[in-house]
């Protein structure tokens, strides 16, 4: 029994961090070195043209004409009225300095800052004036950017395409690579820390095959310290065979299926990732990127936790005997205002790529909590002291991986 409740736990957790492996945490939008891309490609201000910047408002007001017509409108200036004006697909906005209002073809639309002159220069409201002449706009706060597009992307069709496309996947590899900075406080010292763990998953389908290899390491004041885990993974009828290489010997571990894991069989066998309507309806665009010669969208999922938790219980309801385990991660996951998710998609294939994650807050989050749990005098989250949490996510290998043989040592 203890054999199966450990799998069980395991495959919580496991789904668990599939999910927020790709959470990356919402940081605040900084007042200065705004980047505006539109179409992905980023403008060029100088001192002729001016700079923007965050307003009294904390909006984002742009220098009106190198930004209006980048973006492909023709633009004009009413001295006498002291107005802004661009024209685009039969559309022509005005927009008046220091009025609370714009007019969309001389129809008054309320915003929530105005437009100024500054050092001889116009600066308009960039949201408001974008959304009227058609275009969509976003803020990539990880880096600082405002994303223009000429023409609103369907952002979910995008991701669920993504995702539709990858569940046909017949192989490939799966790649968690995690790095984590802390000072380890030991009797009052604080001693640099370094934590690297990579967990390299082939993955097989028809029949369903695993193969996971986990890699870990502690550096500590120049000692290191490394564990390497091996793993075979088999759904042969109706059973889940599991093969482990630990310390130089092989562990086999069987689970027959019953009624009370009928869904756990039916979760490995579909192995499909779920669409983003099942989490969120709030998706964003970020552009276009090239990274290591691919052509790369980056996609923000917003998460509504309890969206989340509603997901997470309908995944696990018949897990009774792991209620605990449950509980806990259930309460984990309330503990946290929303989960944001950034992923790449390869816009030549359309497929999922990977992403890049920075989890530090996360992290603290989650030890915060277990201190709180445990309620010990001794604080797991000062003692660690985590510095940085650094995490990448790849899928490679599409329909090209080597074939997964089980060692005749494990059988």
């Amino acid at each position: 029994m203890k054999g199966r409740e450990l799998f069980m736990k395991k495959n919580i957790l496991f789904f668990v961090l599939a999910l927020i492996l790709m959470i990356t945490p919402m940081d605040v939008f900084a007042d200065d070195d705004v980047i505006i891309t539109i179409d992905s490609k980023p403008l060029n201000f100088n001192e002729d043209y001016g700079f923007p910047f965050i307003d009294s408002n904390y909006r984002t007001l742009v220098p009106f004409r190198i930004t209006l017509e980048t973006f492909g409108a023709k633009v004009d200036w009413d001295n006498d009225n002291q107005m802004a004006i661009a024209t685009k697909d039969g559309v022509t906005v005005k927009v008046p300095i220091g009025k609370n209002y714009i007019l969309k073809d001389d129809k008054n639309i309320a915003i929530d800052t105005v437009a100024l002159k500054k050092n001889n220069r116009t600066y308009l409201p960039i949201r408001a004036v974008i959304e009227a002449l058609g275009g969509s706009i976003d803020y990539d706060n990880s880096v600082n950017t405002v994303v223009i597009m000429t023409k609103p992307v369907d952002s979910i069709k995008i991701v669920n395409t993504a995702i539709e496309k990858s569940n046909k996947w017949e192989n490939y590899i799966y790649t968690v690579d995690m790095n984590m900075e802390m000072n380890a406080i030991e009797e009052g010292l604080a001693l640099p820390t370094k934590v690297a763990s990579t967990v390299e998953t082939t993955i097989f389908k028809n029949p369903m095959k695993l193969k996971v290899k986990t890699t870990e390491s502690v550096e500590m004041m120049g000692y290191v310290e490394s564990e390497v885990v091996e793993e075979y993974i088999e759904i042969t009828g109706n059973k889940i065979n599991t093969y482990t290489m630990e310390d130089g010997q092989w562990e086999k571990f069987v689970l027959e299926k019953n009624e009370e894991n009928l869904a756990l069989f039916e979760d490995f066998n579909a192995n499909e990732l779920i669409n983003v309507e099942d989490i969120s309806n709030n998706v964003k665009y970020f552009g276009n990127y090239i990274i290591d010669d691919r052509e790369l969208m980056k996609m923000q999922i917003s998460v509504n936790m309890q969206d989340y938790l509603k997901l997470f219980e309908q995944q696990f309801s018949n897990l009774d005997e792991d209620e605990e385990t449950n509980n806990m991660l259930n309460e984990i996951l309330s503990s946290m205002d929303g989960l944001y998710y950034t992923i790449w998609i390869d816009s030549k294939t359309g497929e999922l790529a990977g992403c890049d994650i920075d989890m530090t807050n996360i992290m603290k989050n989650i030890l915060s909590f277990i201190d709180e749990s445990l309620s010990s005098e001794e604080s797991i989250n000062e003692s660690m002291a985590i510095k940085k949490v650094y995490m990448t996510i790849t899928f490679s290998n599409i329909n090209s991986c080597e074939p997964i043989v089980i060692p005749k040592g494990a059988k």
